[in-house]
């Protein structure tokens, strides 16, 4: 029986939830905690939070070509192409020792894990050997981060938020670039990507989102963001509401057209990691729903 078939037989009887969806692969990565996934033609880039895998899926059964051993919780992944290569952009939220992927995770001083944490940024045209090119630091690194495609350039919209041991303790002073971590918070990054004749370059700049954003555990912030290019609509799930951003001017600061705001009178739990998204607590959640039209920013 081949693997494909095995895998078949075994969640035969044994998967529940949606119909019609058969298992025909897997590609295990133990030892770690795998974060996300970003696809490319026929490969597929796996994050983890020890680094990242190249995986070929034109087959039944997905084949490594290659683990990326780069330690950066929690390494969630997208991939782009300009200047005739490709890039591979990894998100970090917890302060490393280094930029590249010689680091490890910072030592917790004074209750906070200050290193360099943002956007990775490596060379994956050749997907049997990336090649670490820059790291973008960004203020409480990068949770998660999102592609705006624009031709031969992109923006990176980066989602963070002051949080657990995230935060930057008093008077301290962070590696390189360090952007402090602190409350409220209330931006995005966005990050301008381009590759003029195959080199790359960046601009990063901070874009606040309304005052109005909900307060949530003494911040105001972002944890995804989704883009729809046809409608030129960004779609942000915040730490309190949900917002929609026209980003037909992508250079510029996202403009709210509408949120939909959840008041809820349960507060979200606390975490420990920067890394952890908050939660809401356990019990009865009385909530409503309205539509608000913010003002014009």
């Amino acid at each position: 029986m081949g693997d494909g078939a095995q895998l078949q037989a075994a969640a035969a009887g044994t998967s529940v939830g949606t119909t019609g969806m058969t298992l025909v692969g897997n590609a295990d990565r133990d030892g770690t905690i795998n974060s996300d996934l970003a696809f490319w033609g026929n490969l597929a880039y796996a994050g983890n939070y020890d680094g990242f895998r190249i995986l070929d899926i034109s087959g039944p059964q997905p084949q490594l070509i290659k683990d990326q051993r780069c330690r950066g919780p929690q390494n969630d992944v997208s991939v782009y192409e300009m200047g005739g290569k490709r890039f591979l952009f990894q998100s970090i939220d917890s302060g490393q020792t280094a930029e590249d992927c010689s680091s490890a995770d910072a030592p917790i001083v004074n209750g906070g894990r200050v290193g360099y944490e943002g956007v990775r940024v490596f060379d994956v045209t050749d997907p049997t050997a990336p090649k670490f090119i820059d790291m973008i630091q960004t203020a409480c690194g990068s949770h998660t981060h999102t592609i705006v495609p624009a031709g031969e350039k992109a923006y990176i919209y980066v989602s963070s938020y002051p949080l657990g041991s995230g935060i930057t303790p008093p008077g301290v002073v962070g590696p390189g670039d360090y952007r402090a971590c602190t409350a409220p918070h209330q931006k995005i990054s966005i990050i301008e990507v381009s590759a003029p004749g195959g080199t790359f370059a960046s601009n990063l700049s901070e874009e606040p989102l309304s005052s109005d954003t909900t307060m949530a555990l003494g911040f105001q912030a972002c944890h995804d963001i989704q883009v729809y290019m046809p409608k030129k609509v960004a779609v942000a799930s915040c730490a309190g509401d949900t917002q929609i951003w026209s980003i037909a001017t992508r250079r510029t600061r996202p403009r709210a057209t509408a949120r939909r705001i959840r008041i809820s009178a349960a507060r979200p739990r606390p975490t420990s990691s920067s890394s952890c998204t908050a939660r809401s607590s356990a019990g009865t959640e009385r909530s409503s729903e309205r539509w608000t039209r913010p003002a014009a920013v």
